[in-house]
């Protein structure tokens, strides 16, 4: 009878601690499998966060320059008094077509330079009056037409948000700008256009990780509607009935992360920010099931080394924790490489070269020290890219990076992509003798590759056409800035291009 009870205690006990064990076991797999579902939400929030606050500058920095452009023009006296005086001075007809060729070139300036679509000169009635490509005697939309109005009533340029019209087969951006004489009174605009899906929709369309689903979309809020203005990764409509609500949420001012259910009826982890100066909302976004896939597979994954976790539980945190901070940091690392970085010709691009301007700026302020800038255009690209193809042409665009790479010899000296065909070097510490001599040696250096181009006017080959400018920022006045420097470069590679080009121009105020 003892046997039997002392078993019987034994049995209780081994019942116990296996129901205990059990217990324990169970709520730690709950525990890590619970913390673990976290800390991957969090992750991806986090990775959410930093995608769209780079996408969001990117933004803000395209729809900056087309702004800043359109404010050029309009504070351009020279070409103000141009079209004046063109308009209605009462000048002999060689005179007049002088004038006009010159208003002409700007124009073309305006698409091949700096990547509009069309530039065109409208009169106040609307009426197209003046385009390169020669589409004249033509009515400005209705919309526009109203914009330009509007912005002859504030005198500055004023942006017309992404649409479709039937005045071009693609949906566009504009940006309307005033021309006034010297009496501050409007006598014509000019009316900038971009293809967005070339330019707009390549910041959004790729996504930096391996996502299926993520996707990041630009929205903004017209009366009771909500605008798409970029293409939607997956094929669904956006019926607010049926599962936008992500959409609503961000365009009633839910700014920041937070969950929803998306266009295809799906629940997504979003966050959305403004861009600055715009009716524009970013929502970028990601299937909640794809943060927290696999999870009845990891759970069964956990069930065996569950019993170590409940030892060293501090210790496996640590690590998943560390290698969280290792990847965030190395995807923050990566994402900012590339935000400086032409993925075309793999030199810096256009944002790298502004922050190198500013800070060479103000070194060579700070210790009275020249600072030079190169502006270099391949001549005649236009005419190489419609007969030999976009593919050659960016093939073109690489090796010119690759020269233009191979000439400069210093760490301190940056090579850039400016926009389209257009490079840039900035030369910190660089006088104009010494940065006049790098510059002919990048012209020579380029045409004596021989790189074939039979529709050039210059024997048959590429060749380049560059502008030089160089200040002393301590010897400035205060109102001179770093626009200046790129203004006089160019201004100088204008009559590089128009001395034949193959050649460098200093800048020359006379």
């Amino acid at each position: 009878m003892q046997y039997y009870s002392t078993a019987r205690k034994r049995g209780n006990a081994t019942a116990i601690v296996i129901i205990v064990f059990t217990v324990l076991l169970l709520w730690g797999l709950w525990y890590f499998y619970s913390e673990r579902q976290t800390h991957k939400k969090h992750m991806a929030e986090n990775e959410l966060r930093l995608i769209n606050d780079l996408q969001r500058d990117n933004l803000q920095l395209w729809r900056d320059r087309h702004l800043i452009d359109a404010s050029y023009i309009t504070e351009d006296t020279l070409l103000n008094s141009t079209i004046t005086y063109w308009l209605h001075s009462k000048s002999s007809i060689g005179t007049k077509n002088y004038l006009q060729g010159h208003i002409n070139r700007i124009l073309r300036i305006l698409r091949e330079q700096r990547g509009y679509n069309a530039a065109y000169l409208v009169d106040p009635e609307g009426n197209i009056i003046l385009d390169d490509l020669g589409k004249t005697n033509v009515k400005l939309p209705e919309k526009e037409l109203a914009v330009m109005h509007k912005a002859f009533e504030t005198a500055g340029p004023i942006a017309i948000e992404p649409r479709l019209d039937d005045f071009f087969g693609f949906p566009f951006f504009g940006v309307i700008t005033p021309i006034h004489d010297e009496h501050h009174n409007p006598i014509a605009s000019i009316w900038l256009v971009t293809d967005v899906r070339k330019t707009l929709y390549t910041l959004l369309e790729k996504w930096p990780g391996n996502s299926n689903t993520a996707e990041s979309n630009l929205i903004m809020q017209d009366g009771d509607d909500i605008l798409l203005l970029s293409p939607l990764r997956h094929n669904a409509s956006t019926n607010k009935d049926e599962g936008s609500q992500v959409f609503l949420k961000a365009s009633n001012g839910m700014h920041g992360l937070f969950d929803a259910v998306d266009y295809r009826n799906q629940d997504v982890i979003a966050i959305s920010s403004l861009i600055n100066q715009s009716p524009w909302v970013l929502v970028s976004k990601i299937d909640t099931e794809e943060v927290l896939k696999n999870s009845p597979q990891e759970l069964l994954a956990l069930a065996a080394p569950v019993v170590l976790y409940l030892l060293i539980a501090s210790a496996g945190l640590v690590y998943v924790q560390r290698q969280g901070w290792k990847r965030e940091k190395k995807l923050t690392l990566e994402l900012e490489r590339l935000v400086r970085v032409d993925t075309l010709t793999n030199i810096a691009n256009r944002l790298s070269l502004d922050e190198n301007l500013k800070k060479d700026w103000d070194h060579a302020y700070r210790y009275n020290r020249p600072l030079s800038l190169l502006m270099i255009d391949i001549d005649f690209f236009k005419k190489f890219n419609d007969n030999y193809g976009h593919l050659e042409g960016d093939e073109c665009l690489k090796h010119v990076a690759k020269m233009l790479s191979g000439s400069v010899g210093r760490s301190s000296d940056l090579v850039a992509r400016y926009g389209g065909e257009e490079f840039a070097i900035l030369l910190p510490d660089t006088d104009a003798k010494n940065a006049l001599i790098l510059g002919q040696r990048v012209c020579t250096f380029i045409s004596a590759t021989q790189y074939h181009h039979v529709y050039s006017d210059n024997q048959s080959r590429l060749t380049v056409s560059i502008g030089l400018a160089t200040m002393y920022p301590n010897a400035e006045e205060k109102t001179v800035n770093v626009n200046d420097l790129i203004q006089r470069a160019d201004h100088a590679l204008y009559q590089a291009k128009q001395s034949d080009r193959n050649q460098i121009k200093e800048f020359s105020c006379f």
